[in-house]
């Protein structure tokens, strides 16, 4: 849990800001390494690199070199929100678009991802402060 105590003055200041972006980064690069890890041991795949970062559009992203990048917002998300987001990532580690055959993958792997995907669209947009 996190209590943030400022006078209301201060409730949108930068430094504020500042230090609950920091707190939420040290939690993301955490719990997202964590949870890529968890997958990538069930599934047998050896363990990506994982990067946090502050993407203004996107929810994760996957390179060619087998990087993952993810928002540090994902961590204010119920974490099987998170999740899907993992698998969506990791699945590109295979199929590197949105073919049939990369949703299939991430159906084996998630058989709920298309829920866990709705609650990403209605819970994500309130996450930008």
């Amino acid at each position: 849990m996190l209590l943030v105590q400022a006078g209301a003055s201060s409730v949108h200041s930068k430094e504020v800001r500042e230090m609950l972006e920091n707190w939420y980064r040290s939690r993301a690069e955490e719990v997202i390494t964590r949870r890529v890890q968890h997958y990538a041991l069930q599934l047998g795949w050896p363990m990506p690199k994982v990067l946090i970062r502050n993407q203004k559009k996107r929810w994760g992203s996957c390179n060619a070199r087998g990087e993952l990048r993810f928002n540090w917002r994902l961590v204010m998300l119920p974490l099987r929100v998170l999740d899907y987001v993992v698998v969506h990532e990791m699945a590109h580690l295979k199929v590197l678009n949105h073919s049939p055959r990369f949703w299939s993958l991430v159906e084996r792997i998630m058989p709920d991802y298309k829920a866990r995907h709705q609650a990403l669209h209605e819970l994500g947009p309130g996450l930008y402060w």
